[in-house]
C-alpha cells in the first residue's frame, strides 16, 4: 500500500492547494461579500423565518445572495472536477499539471448540470463527518451549530428526519463516486454514468467503509501521539498542533488516492513528481497553521461572566425582579435581560414574543400597554413573578450596583420611532452605568450607533456567515464561533461574547478561545469551571480542546 501512496504526490499538492485557497482565500472572500450585503439589507442573518419578507422587500439582495451561493457550490464542483482529473492522469501514468490544467478548465460546461447537485449532496453527507475527525484550519471553521444540534435532540422527529437525511445522502454518495467519475472521465451524460458505474457499486462500498475506519484510526493517532509528545517533551505548542493538522491533511488527501487504487483496481502507476510542489505547499500550510496556533496559545484571561435573562439555573422566572435579585448574590459580572415594546411604546422585561408560554394568555406585548403588562404573573420552573417594566428594573440594577447587557427585541409591530424613543430614555443612563445593548436587528445597532456612539453595543448573531463589523462588538452562538473570526474582531478592537454556553466543555472551550464573555444560564458552575481554569491549565488540554470540541 505504502509504495502505491508514493505514486499520489500530486493528489497531495492539491490537497493542499484547496485547502489554502479555501481557508485564506475564498472563504474571507465569501464573507468579505455577504458581510455588505447584509448591512445593505438591514438584515441580521437569513432563515426560514424571515424569508417572505427578504422576498417582499429585499429581492435584489435575495437575487445576490443566491448568485453568491450558486457561485460557491460551483467553486466546490470544480474542486471536485480537479481532484478526479488529477486522479485519472495518475493512474494512467499520464498526469502532468499543464495537461490537468487544460483538462479542468474544458469541463466548465459541467458546472450547469447534475453534477452540482451531487455535489451538494456529497457536501452534505460527508462534512459533518470529515469536520469531527479531520481537525484542519478549514474544517474547525465548519462545525454544527450547537443551537441546531440542540433542537434536535429536543425534537425527536427532526432528529429521525436528520439522521435519515445523512443516510439517505450518503448513500448516494456511495453511488454517485463512480458515476462522477465517468461523468469527468469519460465525458458521460449523468444517466449513461449511473447506469455504467452499477456493477461498481459494492466494491465502492467496501472501499468506503475500509478506508474511512483506517483514515479515522490513523487521525486519531496522529492526535493523540502529538497529545503524548506535547505532554512528555513540551516542545512549542504552535508546532505541535501545526503538525497534528499537517498529518490530518495528508492523512485525508492520501486516503483519496488509496480510495481510487481500491475501487478502479489499476496497475500500480509510476511515481509522479507532484510531491515536490506537494512538500512546497504543506510547508506554507505549515506556516501559516503555526501563525494561526500561536494566537490560540497566547496568555488566558477571565471573561466576563453573564447570567442568561437574570437567572442562575432556573431559581427564578427568567427577566423578573425575583431572579435579579437572587441572582445577585452569586455576583456575575453582568446579567443579560430582554425588553420588547409595548402599544403605549413603553418597554416590558419580557424575552417572549408570545405571552403564552410564562402568562398563559395568548397575547403579544405590543397588543398590550406597560400599565396590563405589569399586572400579569408569570410562572416558570416552579417559581412565580410579575412582569416589570425596564424603567423599574434598570433603577433596581443600578441599586444593586448589577450591570446589565440590554437585549432590544424587534417585531414588524414597533413603532418606526421605537429606537430613537429608547435612546431619549435609557441611553445616557445606560452608559453611566457601564451597560451593553445588543440585538439580532442590525437596523436598531447601526441607528444606536449613529444616536449614540458612546454605547456600548453588540450585533447579536446565530451563526458565522460574515466578517465581524469594525464599529461594534459580536455576541455570538457559541458553537459557531471559530478562532479565525474571534481574532479578527480582536484586532478591530471590539469584544466577542458568547451565548449561551451552559456546558463544562463548552466554557473551556470559549475560554480557552479568548472569548470577553460568555452568557449562562448555569452562572455558579460557570464561575466554579473558570476557577479551576485559573490557574493557566495544561497545554495538552488546551490542545485537546481545541482538537476533539
Amino acid at each position: 500500500m505504502i509504495s502505491r501512496l508514493k505514486s499520489w504526490g500530486p493528489l497531495v499538492a492539491l490537497g493542499f492547494l484547496w485547502e489554502l485557497l479555501n481557508h485564506y482565500l475564498f472563504l474571507p472572500l465569501v464573507w468579505q461579500i455577504t458581510t455588505p450585503l447584509l448591512k445593505a439589507a438591514s438584515i441580521p442573518f437569513v432563515s426560514l423565518t424571515n424569508t417572505t419578507w427578504l422576498i417582499t422587500h429585499r429581492l435584489i439582495i435575495v437575487i445576490l445572495l443566491i448568485i453568491e451561493l450558486f457561485v460557491v457550490l460551483g467553486l466546490f464542483t470544480s474542486e471536485l472536477i480537479s481532484i478526479v482529473i488529477a486522479a485519472k492522469a495518475i493512474t494512467d501514468g499520464s498526469f502532468t499539471w499543464k495537461t490537468s490544467l487544460r483538462q479542468w478548465l474544458k469541463h466548465y460546461r459541467l458546472l450547469g448540470g447534475p453534477l452540482v447537485l451531487e455535489t451538494v449532496i456529497l457536501i452534505l453527507a460527508l462534512a459533518p463527518w470529515v469536520s469531527l475527525i479531520f481537525k484542519t484550519p478549514l474544517f474547525v471553521e465548519l462545525r454544527l451549530p450547537e443551537i441546531l444540534l440542540d433542537f434536535l435532540f429536543r425534537k425527536p422527529t427532526f432528529l429521525i428526519l436528520g439522521v435519515i437525511t445523512n443516510l439517505v445522502c450518503l448513500s448516494l454518495t456511495i453511488r454517485f463516486l463512480p458515476t462522477i467519475w465517468y461523468q469527468i472521465n469519460q465525458r458521460m451524460a449523468f444517466k449513461t454514468a449511473w447506469q455504467h458505474s452499477r456493477t461498481k457499486a459494492p466494491v465502492v462500498w467496501q472501499a468506503t467503509w475500509r478506508i474511512s475506519i483506517l483514515a479515522s484510526g490513523f487521525s486519531v493517532l496522529i492526535t493523540l501521539i502529538g497529545l503524548a509528545i506535547q505532554a512528555s517533551w513540551h516542545p512549542t505548542p504552535s508546532l505541535t498542533l501545526a503538525l497534528i493538522q499537517w498529518g490530518h491533511l495528508i492523512i485525508l488527501t492520501l486516503s483519496g488516492g488509496w480510495f481510487v487504487d481500491q475501487v478502479l483496481q489499476t496497475q500500480r502507476p509510476r511515481r509522479q513528481k507532484g510531491w515536490v510542489l506537494g512538500g512546497g505547499l504543506s510547508l506554507l500550510f505549515l506556516g501559516l497553521a503555526f501563525t494561526e496556533a500561536q494566537w490560540y496559545f497566547q496568555p488566558l484571561r477571565r471573561p466576563m461572566v453573564i447570567s442568561h435573562r437574570g437567572t442562575n439555573a432556573n431559581n427564578a422566572v427568567q427577566n423578573t425582579l425575583a431572579a435579579l435579585k437572587k441572582t445577585r448574590h452569586d455576583h456575575p459580572t453582568a446579567i443579560e435581560m430582554d425588553i420588547h415594546e409595548t402599544r403605549d411604546h413603553q418597554f416590558i422585561v419580557v424575552h417572549d414574543e408570545n405571552l403564552k408560554h410564562l402568562t398563559g394568555i395568548n397575547k403579544r406585548p405590543h397588543q398590550l400597554t406597560l400599565r396590563e403588562l405589569t399586572k400579569l404573573r408569570v410562572h416558570e420552573h416552579g417559581h412565580s413573578g410579575k412582569l416589570v417594566s425596564f424603567s423599574h428594573y434598570l433603577k433596581v440594577a443600578d441599586q444593586l450596583h448589577v450591570p446589565l447587557i440590554v437585549e432590544i427585541k424587534t417585531t414588524p409591530a414597533d413603532s418606526t420611532t421605537m429606537v430613537n424613543h429608547f435612546n431619549r430614555l435609557y441611553g445616557q443612563t445606560l452608559i453611566r452605568h457601564h451597560a451593553y445593548v445588543h440585538s439580532l436587528d442590525y437596523r436598531v445597532i447601526q441607528k444606536l450607533h449613529q444616536l449614540n456612539p458612546q454605547l456600548k453595543l453588540l450585533y447579536l448573531q446565530p451563526y458565522t456567515i460574515t466578517n465581524p463589523l469594525s464599529e461594534v462588538g459580536e455576541d455570538m452562538e457559541y458553537s459557531t464561533l471559530n478562532p479565525h473570526f474571534i481574532r479578527q474582531t480582536h484586532q478591530l478592537k471590539q469584544l466577542v461574547f458568547a451565548w449561551t454556553v451552559d456546558t463544562k466543555w463548552g466554557i473551556r472551550e470559549m475560554y480557552f478561545y479568548h472569548v470577553d464573555g460568555i452568557i449562562t444560564n448555569n452562572l455558579s458552575e460557570a464561575k466554579q469551571t473558570l476557577a479551576k481554569l485559573q490557574n493557566q491549565p495544561s497545554i495538552t488540554k488546551r490542545m485537546l480542546v481545541y482538537l476533539f470540541f
